[in-house]
């Protein structure tokens, strides 16, 4: 029987690349999963801040947008962010006068920047809706495409809050 030479060689040189590609599509895949993830921890903990921004006895809007950033910015987001990722990082807030209002622009996945009840100014607007957008870029962009990362959270503004009549200080 004639003995066989380099038998491994070939089996590791044809296995070798798909493990390797394997391993780092599964590390890919933890890393974008922990960036989700953590997105949506500073999202919610900075909309939690933002929505207590003003006072009951203010006739002028807190900057519920810039407290949104800022919160962002403060919870850890910027970590795992590159800076190139960072500023491409866009948030906006839309205030609604009723959910009813909210709930008609949102039904059919309709985009909620093009929606007319949708205001940009939070006066007398007890329903806010928080939004982050952001592209999340692989790190071995070879196989993987860019990926757009959309997060809203809807909220009832802490001090608007007087418009539904559900608490009795109003």
């Amino acid at each position: 029987m004639k003995r066989q030479g380099g038998v491994i060689a070939v089996e590791a040189a044809l296995g070798l690349p798909l493990l390797i590609l394997m391993v780092l599509a599964w590390l890919e895949f933890c890393v974008l999963t922990y960036a989700m993830s953590a997105t949506d921890h500073a999202l919610a903990t900075a909309v939690n801040a933002a929505k207590r921004q003003g006072s009951l006895s203010s006739t002028t809007v807190a900057d519920y947008e810039y407290a949104l950033l800022q919160a962002l910015i403060e919870n850890g987001v910027t970590w795992w962010m590159s800076s190139e990722e960072l500023a491409a990082m866009t948030a906006d807030v839309l205030y609604f006068d009723s959910m009813a209002d909210y709930a008609s622009c949102s039904a059919g996945g309709a985009d909620l920047l093009s929606c007319a009840k949708a205001r940009t100014t939070g006066l007398s607007a007890p329903v806010a809706v928080y939004l982050v957008d952001y592209s999340y870029k692989p790190m071995f962009n070879i196989y993987l495409p860019e990926l757009r990362v959309h997060r809203e959270v809807a909220a009832i503004q802490e001090y608007e809050r007087c418009k539904f009549k559900y608490w009795d200080g109003c």
